[in-house]
């Protein structure tokens, strides 16, 4: 309380919404701006206080959601009224959330740091009970994925293992990975690549076969949809089936 009442006095955008930690630095992210301070705060009774002055990081954004705050070998991750930004160990505000920007007006309920897998992953809650997202960011490829099925209310790592807490307030479940089992239930992945061009504007170019690259791990079926000229509509569908395989 202290530290958002002394954050407060020195910039009228609102009140502090969430207060993160980055190496020697006290971050304070309010709705439209974010500052920080070096030190080590008041203490109980208000004395001690060793903050430095307050500084401006960015007057453009801040953080909306507090539960989306999160540290990461990068930085500090977050969801503004824009999207997801990251705070960069050298105060540059980076927006890195242009791959899941259609899930902006949902609520982040947990966010989570998995180092061994190079993710963040964001819980987000919706209206619609029927719609269960995670979003995953590695950010060792700087590239997003959405886990559908799992309607986190909240979310933490223990021991390395990422925990959810779900709508029905059961005991946290551990995701894995190596069985492709969610709570003893099948889960399939879908891959968006995206569009592909072949050659500048004034020339011309048609791709007539392409390579999926993976690695294979059990029999499955692989549905390919290939997309035409920017149309969402306009495709060829495949369907590959996958058995065992002999070398």
């Amino acid at each position: 309380v202290s530290q958002s009442r002394y954050f407060a006095q020195y910039n009228t955008i609102g009140g502090v919404v969430a207060v993160g930690y980055m190496d020697d630095k006290l971050i304070a992210l309010k709705t439209n701006s974010i500052l920080f301070v070096v030190g080590d705060g008041p203490n109980e009774t208000g004395g001690g206080n060793t903050f430095t002055e307050p500084e401006l990081i960015s007057a453009d954004t801040g953080c909306t959601d507090p539960r989306s705050v999160v540290l990461t070998p990068q930085g500090l991750m977050f969801k503004g009224p824009k999207g997801i930004y990251l705070l960069d160990r050298g105060l540059n505000v980076q927006y890195v959330g242009a791959g899941v920007e259609e899930f902006n007006s949902y609520n982040v309920t947990g966010a989570c740091l998995v180092d061994e897998k190079n993710h963040v992953i964001f819980s987000i809650v919706t209206t619609d009970t029927s719609k269960k997202y995670q979003l995953c960011y590695d950010y060792f490829t700087q590239q997003w994925s959405v886990i559908n099925g799992i309607r986190a209310v909240d979310a933490d790592v223990l021991d390395g293992d990422h925990l959810v807490l779900d709508s029905s307030l059961r005991a946290p479940q551990k995701q894995e990975g190596t069985d492709f089992l969610d709570n003893n239930t099948a889960y399939s992945i879908r891959v968006k690549t995206p569009w592909i061009k072949v050659s500048g504007i004034q020339d011309f170019g048609r791709i007539w076969s392409a390579e999926i690259l993976g690695k294979y791990r059990s029999a499955h079926t692989l549905n390919v949809k290939a997309y035409y000229d920017y149309s969402t509509s306009y495709y060829d569908e495949f369907t590959i089936t996958l058995g065992v395989i002999v070398n």
